[in-house]
C-alpha cells in the first residue's frame, strides 16, 4: 500500500490515476466515530458546518432531499484541500491537522497562531474527525474538493466499515492504527481555477438515520392509535402543528388523514430563505399564550426541523433579530452586572442611559469582529433562534425582563499548561423573564469561539440550590473567547466536568445565578411594596374625599373643614394633643385588649385601619353624634367600630 505523500503526488499529475487506500486513526479508540459517536443525526451537519467554518467559508449549502432523505449534499466556499491535505485527512482520523505546526504545512492553519485558521478565525474543529461523523448517516460518501488557483479539483469517494469489539483487534498492542474502511482518490480537470471550496455528497442514507429524519415513530404513532380498540393504552402521541409531511403510503398509514400527510411549515414557498426562518423562529413565540403557556418545540416541531432550530443554536452565526448586548437601552428591562466574588457578592445595577448598549459595560478585550458565515438548509437561512425584544410575560409584580451581563478571567498561572490549556476568559448574560420560550430555551448554553455542541442545559451545571420556580425563567449563554477546548469531550456535546476550567465556570455561573435570585426576590420587594404605597395613597384620597362630601352634606359650612381626629396611643401623644377642633381617640388602654394587642399590629400593614377610624370619626362628628356623648363613651364606642374594621384584617 502506498504512503500519503506518494498518491497525492500520484494524482496531482495525473488525471487518469485513481488510486485505492484504506483510511486509518491515529488511535484504535478514534475508529468508534464509524459506529457513531454522536446522540444525533444532525451532530454530523454540525460537524462539517465546523469544517467549512474553520476552512474560512463564508457560506455554506445543505440540500437534505427532505421529506425522502435518500441522499444529502453539504457544500462550502471555504478554502478547500489539496490532494497532500485530503490524503492527510484519510490517512489520520483523530489525528487532527489543526492547532499545529502540521496543520501550517497543509495550510489549514495560520502559520503564526495554529488556533486560527488562514483567514484568522477562532478554530471551533478539534480532533479531526469531523468528516467523518457522516458515519452517522451513511458508509458510503463522495468528497469534492478544490483551493483557488489549481486548475484540478480533488475527488474522493468513502466506504466505511462499522468498528467492532473482537478481542483480538482489542488486545493487539503491534499496531496503533485502524483501518476504518476504503477510499479511492483521483483528480479532474477544472477551467475555473478561481474557484474554491468543498462538497460532500452522502449516499445511502441509512434506513433508521431516514426514519428518525423523517419522524417515523410519531406517524406510526397516530396510525396505530387510530387502530387501536382501545387507545386510553396508547401514549397521547399528538401530530406536530409544523412538519415537512409524510410520503410513506401503505395500508398502516393510510388511516391517516390527507391533511395529516400533507406538509404544514410557518413559511410561504415564495418567501426569502432569511424570511422563511424568521417565520419559523416567530411562530415559536407566538404559541406562547394563556392556551399553551409554555410552548415546545419538541411539541410543535417534527425531528426535521427541530434539528435545524438545534443547529441554529450550535452554528458560529449572529441572533435572528438583535443581539442583547447591541440593544439600545430605552427602559424596557432591568440592567445588572455580576461580581466575580464566589461568596457573598451581589450584582450591581447598572447605571445605564437611554440609547446605552451592554456592550459599553465590558473591561474585558472581546470578540467584536463580525464573521461573514451563512448557512442555508434547504429553503431556510439560518441565524440563531434567540429573540429579546417584545418577548411574552405573565402576571408576575416584575413586568419587565431583568438582563444580568457579566466577565470573567483567569489566569490559570499556578496550574501547568498541560493541566488546563491555558487561561480562561469568557463573557455573559443572564436574562429573567416571567416566561421563557420555547421551554428548551431554560438553562444555560456554552459557546466556545461563539459555537456549541451542547444544548441548553436547565440544571445551571447541576445547581444544587431548590430555585426550580426561577430556572425555569431565566436563559442564560456564556461566551468562551479562551479555554475550555481541552475540556470537550470528543463528541463535543458535553464536558469533563473535572477539568479546572469547567470547575471555574461551574463556580462562576452558580454565584451568578444565586446573584441573579437576590436581585430579583429584592426587586420584587420593592415593587410590591411600591404598589402598596400607590394604592394606599389612592385609598386615603378617597377616604378623604368621602369624609368632605359626608361634611358638606350633613349641612355644615362648605368653607369649614371637617373636624380633626387624633388617635393616640400613650400617655406622650396624649400631653401633645391639641384638643381645639380636634377629637381625641384614646388608645392608650388598647393594650388591655388581648384580641387587639395580639393582632393589631399582623391586621393594619398600610395603616389604612387608622385612616378609616379617623373617617368614620369625623363621619359621626360631621352629623352631630358626638356631640352629647361623653369621651369614655366616645372611646368605647370608637374601639368597638375598630374591631369590627381589624376583625379580618385591613381589607
Amino acid at each position: 500500500m502506498k504512503k500519503e505523500e506518494e498518491i497525492a503526488l500520484s494524482i496531482r499529475h495525473n488525471r487518469e490515476v485513481v488510486e485505492t487506500a484504506y483510511l486509518t486513526t491515529d488511535e484504535k479508540v478514534i475508529a468508534r466515530v464509524t459506529d457513531g459517536i454522536y446522540r444525533q443525526p444532525g451532530s454530523a451537519l454540525r460537524e462539517l458546518i465546523s469544517n467549512a467554518y474553520d476552512a474560512d467559508a463564508t457560506e455554506v449549502r445543505i440540500r437534505t432531499d427532505e421529506p425522502r432523505f435518500n441522499s444529502m449534499t453539504i457544500e462550502d466556499n471555504g478554502n478547500g484541500m489539496s490532494p497532500e491535505t485530503l490524503t492527510r485527512v484519510m490517512n489520520h482520523i483523530g489525528g487532527s491537522s489543526k492547532r499545529n505546526n502540521i496543520g501550517a504545512d497543509y495550510g489549514i492553519t495560520d502559520p503564526e497562531d495554529f488556533n486560527l485558521s488562514p483567514g484568522g478565525r477562532h478554530l471551533i474543529g478539534k480532533i479531526g474527525i469531523g468528516l467523518f461523523s457522516v458515519s452517522q448517516l451513511t458508509q458510503s460518501f463522495q468528497v469534492i474538493t478544490k483551493k483557488s488557483g489549481d486548475n484540478f479539483r480533488t475527488i474522493a469517494n468513502v466506504t466505511l466499515k462499522q468498528f467492532t469489539d473482537q478481542a483480538n483487534d482489542i488486545n493487539d498492542q503491534s499496531n496503533n492504527s485502524y483501518e476504518s474502511g476504503t477510499y479511492k482518490i483521483w483528480t479532474e480537470s477544472a477551467e475555473d481555477t478561481s474557484t474554491h471550496g468543498t462538497t460532500i455528497v452522502l449516499n445511502k442514507i441509512r434506513p433508521q438515520t431516514k426514519e428518525t429524519l423523517s419522524s417515523l415513530n410519531i406517524w406510526e404513532g397516530l396510525a396505530t392509535s387510530k387502530s387501536d380498540i382501545d387507545i386510553n393504552e396508547l401514549d397521547d402521541v399528538k401530530r406536530p402543528k409544523y412538519h415537512i409531511g409524510l410520503i410513506k403510503d401503505d395500508e398502516h398509514f393510510n388511516l391517516l388523514d390527507d391533511t395529516e400527510k400533507v406538509r404544514s411549515v410557518p413559511w410561504e414557498d415564495t418567501d426569502s430563505a432569511e424570511e422563511a426562518f424568521h417565520k419559523l423562529v416567530r411562530c415559536v413565540w407566538d404559541e406562547s399564550k394563556p392556551s399553551n403557556p409554555n410552548p415546545k418545540i419538541s411539541d410543535l416541531f417534527d425531528f426535521y426541523l427541530k434539528m435545524i432550530w438545534d443547529l441554529s443554536l450550535s452554528i458560529p452565526t449572529g441572533y435572528v433579530e438583535k443581539d442583547i448586548f447591541d440593544i439600545p437601552f430605552n427602559e424596557q428591562f432591568y440592567a445588572y452586572k455580576f461580581s466575580n466574588v464566589f461568596k457573598g457578592g451581589q450584582a450591581s445595577k447598572l447605571n445605564i442611559n437611554i440609547g446605552q448598549k451592554l456592550s459599553d459595560y465590558f473591561d474585558l478585550s472581546h470578540e467584536e469582529k463580525k464573521i461573514n458565515f451563512n448557512v442555508y438548509i434547504d429553503k431556510l437561512k439560518l441565524s440563531r433562534p434567540i429573540i429579546f425584544e417584545n418577548i411574552p410575560n405573565t402576571n408576575h409584580a416584575i413586568k419587565k425582563p431583568m438582563i444580568f451581563i457579566g466577565e470573567f478571567e483567569d489566569k490559570f498561572e499556578k496550574y501547568p499548561l498541560s493541566a488546563t490549556g491555558g487561561p480562561l476568559k469568557f463573557r455573559a448574560y443572564l436574562l429573567w423573564n416571567s416566561k421563557i420560550c420555547p421551554t428548551e430555551h431554560q438553562g444555560v448554553l456554552i459557546r466556545v469561539h461563539n459555537a456549541s455542541g451542547t444544548l441548553f442545559d436547565d440544571s445551571f451545571m447541576k445547581y444544587q440550590v431548590q430555585e426550580n420556580t426561577r430556572k425555569k425563567q431565566v436563559t442564560c449563554e456564556i461566551f468562551v473567547e479562551q479555554g475550555l477546548d481541552s475540556a470537550l469531550n470528543i463528541d463535543r456535546e458535553s464536558y469533563n466536568f473535572s477539568h479546572p476550567h469547567v470547575v471555574v465556570l461551574t463556580r462562576w455561573l452558580h454565584s451568578a445565578f444565586r446573584q441573579f435570585s437576590n436581585a430579583n426576590k429584592q426587586l420584587a420587594k420593592r415593587i410590591r411594596d411600591d404598589s402598596n404605597i400607590s394604592k394606599t395613597f389612592e385609598i386615603k384620597t378617597q377616604i378623604s374625599n368621602i369624609v368632605d362630601k359626608a361634611w358638606t352634606q350633613a349641612g355644615n359650612d362648605i368653607a369649614e373643614i371637617p373636624p380633626k381626629v387624633t388617635i393616640i396611643e400613650s400617655q406622650d401623644d396624649l400631653a401633645n394633643a391639641n384638643e381645639k377642633n380636634e377629637f381625641i381617640v384614646d388608645f392608650t388602654n388598647l393594650s388591655t385588649n388581648k384580641i387587639l394587642s395580639k393582632d393589631h399590629k399582623a391586621n393594619n400593614k398600610t395603616g389604612l385601619s387608622e385612616e378609616k377610624i379617623r373617617a368614620i370619626t369625623s363621619i359621626l362628628a360631621s352629623y352631630g353624634v358626638l356631640d352629647n356623648i361623653t369621651p369614655s363613651k366616645r372611646n368605647a364606642m370608637i374601639h368597638a367600630i375598630y374591631e369590627v374594621i381589624i376583625a379580618e384584617g385591613d381589607q
